[in-house]
């Protein structure tokens, strides 16, 4: 991103993008009933939240995942009257991409799959 580590102002500016999702023209809030127990059901609201994205994708439409923007989950049930009943998982920011923009560009190292991977059986 081009943003210094000691850039206090510009390290902020993009944390703080990431409460308001980066910009992104809509926003998709994936929540969870509370009478649901979270620890089985987490598994099943990744695989909703990444069909979500399949689906944008399939439109020309880019998504990111972020839990940073509920952080303020009590603000989302004041002003958006959501439900003491929900729990709210995660944010999906959707729009229309930018190429050019560059977090779009960032390409993330990764160690060997055997480093974290045992294989048995195999």
């Amino acid at each position: 991103m081009g943003i210094k580590r000691e850039d206090k102002a510009g390290r902020k500016a993009w944390t703080e993008r990431g409460y308001r999702f980066f910009d992104a023209p809509a926003v998709i809030l994936v929540l969870l009933d509370k009478s649901l127990d979270e620890t089985c059901f987490r598994f099943d609201m990744g695989c909703v939240t990444q069909n979500i994205c399949l689906a944008a994708m399939e439109y020309g439409l880019g998504t990111c995942v972020e839990y940073q923007a509920i952080v303020y989950h009590d603000a989302y049930r004041k002003y958006l009257n959501l439900p003491e009943s929900k729990r709210l998982v995660c944010g999906i920011a959707i729009g229309y991409p930018n190429p050019d923009f560059p977090a779009n560009h960032v390409v993330s190292t990764r160690v060997d799959i055997d480093t974290n991977t045992s294989w048995y059986g195999f």
